[in-house]
């Protein structure tokens, strides 16, 4: 029998371009070995590309390729079009006799040996030092227009071959069969530094690629279109008598990534498979199979298969080598076991649904050894996309020897979840490290509750990106992960009912929380959430107002290490929505709370029992309860009400809509939609209904409401509006005439300053219009003639509506400068007469919105006589109307 023979082929892949469809300003800045790929003249594409040893000095001419059609299927528009150098031109500039027409489809380029710079007028082209061939796609058929070009990098590259046999022996007839996993063609590419249109060729699915018997070959550059492929290699070695066998390694799956780096290292010899690394020279077993749920056996011992009940069992298949063959496994309540040796890799695969029932009954894997564990679990549901109600709750529970790799990781695939269908997954895994990605953004019910309670070893979280939440989706989700230190971000902004509730809890380790910018809470959404959490030392902000029954319960229960609360601006209490809130937080000794409601064992149930025996308690200036105690305010703390007194701002700029006079005055509300209050220079709320409240110079008056419809109508006559006289200062929150209910209705805010000449905008304390979803005419002529205002305040909203903005500052001749407008999706007259006739206006904001609607900016600027230089309008479609007299 021949002794094994060994050879070493490896494959050095590199991106030509970044990642697909990047925006031009993601891209990394050039570096030695790079060149730029300028496309249009508002922005580069940056792409780092290797630079090959030989380097071009010059260059009189450069061709390119264009073709059509999907990858795969091309077909050429036009062939081999040569650029020549522009007489003169420095940096060098090339152009061609090929231009394109905005009707024009998408197009690919392929060219090599230079920077590609497209302009509106044609095609230019810059010569460069890099001898590496570009492939492009072009997908905006209207990029004439605004001259912004979009390119995504649509081929993965691998090149130089390196081929090194052990010595004594030589190797010939290296192939590569190359079959994508999904079928089809791979529209595969061959050849280098090709200058021209030719040299290309498509390899039909299954077909041999011949690598060449050299080492550090240049001639061998292989193109891909990114998926997942199947590589067999074949080849022949030869020792120093002559003799000669020809082998065949076995298939295995790889997966080819656009815009990444691909590095593939092949071992040929006897029955060793492929390695594939894509992590930064990771280091990866030649006989993985990431397809299965794989278990590698640090020590011997046995892996077992147990259910809890014997309606439950079910049956497996394990494989020992390598899927050569499978064995059936069927669970049983004493546990099925498969024996195993240090070293052993077993697969795992199955046809079931799901592994647990609702009654609790459940399928789990146990180790009596150290063993790793990696793989696709959905091996164990025949690979499917998605996961079924419970499919694998509690499957790896108690495995206190399950260990995880850092990038060979478990894989979790599914997007598409189902009830509890990983609840307890891992739960007391106590040697667990590195958990599974979770790219699920819908979630439900129970889906990740309990999945790493008690993984004590857990130091970091996956990332959680969902926004959309069910019941109890994320309840004790790291409970007793005493290791973590650090929380995902949880980016959602309208809870459910428990579903953060003691997601956290236990976590000792934990110094930082994530953001919780949620303004829609549920019942018990962050019940006993950080509870436990002793290392805690500051609270995230709860902006939310309006409250729900249990919501913020035990949240921080024993958290020692914290010394302020975080501030609780909503002012009617729900039931038990503060219970147990801050009980045991021996250390905290600041509290700013703003409920009027009188607080209780209904809503604040030792809330503040255990806290340090002194502090500060801030009150709402509205709040008349003077309740001390473990249900109130805590023995022994100082109670202060943000009351200022006559001259002081709040503590707070942003609680109420507030006037602040310059010069003796008077000030009126027009009570057409409701009543509101005032306070003047602190003094006590009184209803506001009509009447001329007199200021004088330096007098204060805060306003407060619960019009939740708005204060607008579609005349100003319909309108509850201020009326006033002198000079004054606005500024606060306008929301507080609505309790706070940033859902704005149609109209909401029309009128509200219309003609109150001496009105302006404090400097120092911003006038806040938090909306970001707008409706009808909700601002419409808000501060038209207010002939005074000299700036105007911040307009955050994304999500315009039909004439939002109509008017609302027209004839502020005043007015200096112009808000920022952001929105980026127009909406019909949204923008129309905003600024007309503002006739101090020097600067127009910018206008960066690529979709338009029927008379968008309709008059925008109409009259603004000082205007000398209009915005950019980057827009490619146009609609009817959508710059009429702007």
């Amino acid at each position: 029998m021949k002794s094994l023979r060994i050879l070493t082929l490896v494959l050095v892949a590199a991106s030509v371009f970044g990642s697909c469809a990047k925006e031009l300003t993601d891209l990394p800045d050039i570096t030695s070995g790079s060149e730029t790929i300028s496309f249009g003249m508002d922005g580069s594409f940056s792409a780092k590309v290797e630079t090959k040893a030989t380097e071009v000095t010059s260059l009189s001419s450069f061709y390119v390729t264009a073709v059509t059609g999907s990858a795969g299927s091309e077909s050429n528009v036009w062939n081999s079009v040569q650029f020549n150098q522009v007489p003169g031109s420095s940096p060098a500039t090339y152009a061609g006799d090929k231009f394109w027409p905005s009707s024009d489809p998408g197009y690919k380029f392929y060219g090599s040996n230079v920077a590609l710079n497209f302009a509106a007028g044609g095609t230019y082209v810059n010569a460069s030092n890099a001898t590496d061939v570009v492939c492009a796609y072009l997908s905006s058929p209207t990029y004439k227009t605004k001259n912004t070009l979009t390119f995504e990098h649509i081929f993965a590259r691998l090149c130089r071959v390196d081929v090194a046999a052990q010595t004594g022996y030589t190797v010939s007839n290296i192939s590569m069969y190359i079959t994508p996993k999904t079928g089809g063609t791979y529209n595969l590419r061959t050849g280098a530094g090709h200058t021209d249109g030719t040299g290309w060729s498509s390899v039909a699915t299954g077909s041999a690629t011949l690598i060449s018997d050299k080492t550090g070959a240049t001639n061998n550059d292989i193109y891909m279109v990114p998926g997942n492929y199947t590589i067999t290699c074949t080849w022949t070695a030869t020792d120093a008598s002559g003799a000669s066998v020809t082998h065949t390694n076995k298939s295995s799956t790889l997966p080819i990534k656009g815009g990444a780096t691909n590095n593939i290292s092949v071992v040929l010899g006897g029955d060793i498979l492929l390695g594939v690394d894509l992590q930064d020279y990771c280091e990866y077993d030649y006989r993985d199979n990431l397809d299965y749920l794989t278990f590698y056996c640090d020590e011997a011992g046995t892996i077992g298969w147990e259910c809890s009940g014997a309606s439950i069992a079910r049956t497996i298949q394990y494989s020992k080598d390598f899927g050569s063959t499978w064995t059936n496994l069927t669970s049983t309540t004493s546990g099925a076991t498969v024996s195993v040796s240090a070293g052993d890799i077993v697969w795992f695969k199955g046809s079931n649904t799901a592994y647990a029932n609702y009654l609790f009954n459940s399928n789990t894997f146990t180790l009596s050894n150290k063993a790793h564990v990696y793989g696709n679990v959905n091996s164990l549901t025949g690979n499917n996309t998605s996961v079924s109600r419970n499919c694998f709750s509690s499957l790896f529970a108690g495995c206190s020897k399950l260990y995880t790799y850092e990038h060979k990781k478990i894989i979790l695939p599914a997007t598409t979840l189902a009830t509890s269908c990983y609840s307890e997954m891992f739960y007391g895994c106590t040697s667990l490290t590195v958990a599974p990605e979770l790219p699920a953004t819908t979630l439900v019910s129970y889906c990740y509750s309990l999945m790493f309670s008690g993984c004590t070893s857990l130091t970091a979280a996956p990332e959680l990106p969902a926004t959309t939440m069910k019941g109890s989706c994320y309840d004790c989700m790291f409970e007793r992960c005493t290791s973590l230190t650090a929380a995902p971000e949880l980016p959602a902004t309208t809870l459910a009912a428990g579903c953060y509730s003691s997601m956290f809890s236990g976590c000792t380790s934990l110094t930082a929380t994530p953001e919780l910018p949620a303004t829609t809470l549920a019942d018990g959404c962050y019940y006993f959430m950080f509870s436990g959490c002793t290392s805690l030392t500051a609270a995230p902000e709860l902006p939310a107002t309006t409250l729900a029954a249990s919501c913020y319960s035990y949240m921080f229960e024993v958290c020692t290490s914290i010394t302020a609360a975080p501030e609780l601006p909503a002012t009617t209490l729900v039931d038990y929505c503060y219970d147990g809130m801050f009980k045991g937080c021996s250390s905290l000794n600041y509290i700013k709370a703003f409920f009027t409601t009188t607080p209780s064992s209904s809503y604040t149930n030792n809330w503040v029992s255990g806290v340090a025996s002194t502090g500060t308690f801030v009150k709402s200036a509205a709040a008349t309860w003077k309740v001390t105690g473990n249900n109130g305010v805590p023995t022994g703390w100082t109670v202060k009400a943000e009351t200022p007194g006559p001259g002081q701002w709040m503590d707070n700029p942003d609680n109420y809509l507030r006037f602040k006079f310059v010069t003796d005055g008077q000030v009126r509300w027009q009570n057409k939609k409701g009543d509101i209050q005032y306070s003047k220079n602190g003094g006590a709320w009184t209803s506001f209904n009509g009447t001329v409240v007199p200021m004088s110079a330096g007098d204060e008056i805060w306003f407060k409401g619960d019009l939740t419809g708005g204060v607008g109508a579609s005349w100003e006559d319909s309108s509850s509006k201020f009326y006033t006289s002198g000079k004054l200062y606005v500024s606060g929150n306008v929301q507080s005439l609505c309790s706070f209910n940033n859902t704005l209705q149609n109209f909401h805010f029309g009128y509200l300053f219309s003609n109150c000449a001496g009105l302006n905008i404090d400097s120092e304390t911003s006038l806040n219009l938090p909306a970001t979803t707008l409706a009808a005419s909700c601002y419409g002529s808000m501060f038209s003639s207010c002939s005074s205002l000299t700036a105007a305040p911040a307009l955050p909203a994304t999500t315009l509506a039909t004439t939002c903005y109509n008017d609302m500052f027209s004839r502020c001749t005043s007015l200096t400068s112009a808000p920022e407008l952001p929105a980026t999706t127009l909406a019909n007259y949204c923008y129309n007469n905003m600024f007309k006739n503002c006739t101090s206006l020097t600067t127009a904001p910018e206008l960066p919105a690529m979709t338009l609607a029927e008379s968008c900016y309709s008059n925008m600027f109409e009259g603004c006589i000082s205007l000398t230089t209009a915005p950019e309008l980057p827009a490619m479609t146009m609609k009817n109307y959508c710059y009429q007299n702007m």
